[in-house]
């Protein structure tokens, strides 16, 4: 991919229509997003993420991402595999800070395809780790990175195992880390999410095939079936 392939990834957004509090006399985002992509040297690279800081993205004031970051994550991630060394330790930087902000109470939720009213936390998440081959070819940076979307992890029900007053016990696909205690989750399905209690990890994975058993605590066993997701309810309420 070349730099031109990322400019028409950027222009083919319009930034402005997805719904953010940015204050309208800041700099425009697809044209701060194409400075960062094009970067060549340390303060071309900084100056590009810095005025992304305030964006249709993200606000730096309030500490919160916008629902456009999930269509920012994946042009910052081709910038980080095509670009130039210092736009790439930039766009690596850009999308520490993402992951480390709360999505904007307001507008919190995006439509990922097949989890309708995911968090824009979650979704990020996902993107990054979809780019795992070219994250660890940078080093602490890439793995920082992918530390960080461990803690938004994500549980696929394969099967329902059994049911009683303790709770719902499945078997599945853990992706990430595992909560250390029982957590406040989601359910999703194909046509919305309910909330879960309480999760308690009882078998966490042991290799890398991620499987898994899990009790779901306080849910209906009509509501989980193999297909179903469960992610945290809070991506920051992390202990342990």
């Amino acid at each position: 991919m070349d730099l031109e392939a990322i400019f028409e990834a950027i222009d083919a957004v319009d930034w402005e229509a997805h719904p953010h509090r940015r204050d309208p006399y800041t700099a425009d985002t697809a044209v701060n997003l194409r400075a960062l992509a094009a970067a060549t040297t340390l303060n071309q690279a900084s100056r590009g993420m810095t005025r992304l800081l305030d964006s249709a993205i993200t606000d730096d004031f309030e500490g919160t991402v916008y629902p456009a970051a999930e269509l920012a994550v994946p042009i910052l991630l081709d910038v980080v595999e095509h670009g130039h060394r210092r736009a790439a330790s930039a766009a690596l930087d850009l999308l520490q800070t993402l992951l480390n902000r709360f999505p904007d109470p307001d507008f919190s939720r995006v439509g990922a395809p097949g989890l309708p009213g995911l968090q824009a936390c979650c979704v990020i998440a996902d993107l990054v780790r979809a780019r795992r081959d070219v994250l660890v070819l940078h080093r602490d940076d890439g793995r920082r990175l992918l530390a960080l979307a461990a803690d938004h992890w994500r549980f696929e029900v394969r099967e329902v195992v059994d049911a009683d007053a303790d709770g719902v016990g499945v078997f599945g696909v853990l992706t990430g880390r595992p909560p250390a205690r029982p957590v406040r989750a989601e359910l999703h399905f194909e046509r919305g999410f309910l909330g879960v209690p309480a999760v308690e990890v009882e078998h966490g994975p042991e290799d890398d095939s991620g499987e898994s058993f899990l009790r779901l605590v306080g849910i209906p066993e009509a509501f989980v079936a193999p297909g179903t997701f469960v992610v945290p309810w809070e991506c920051y309420d992390f202990e342990g």
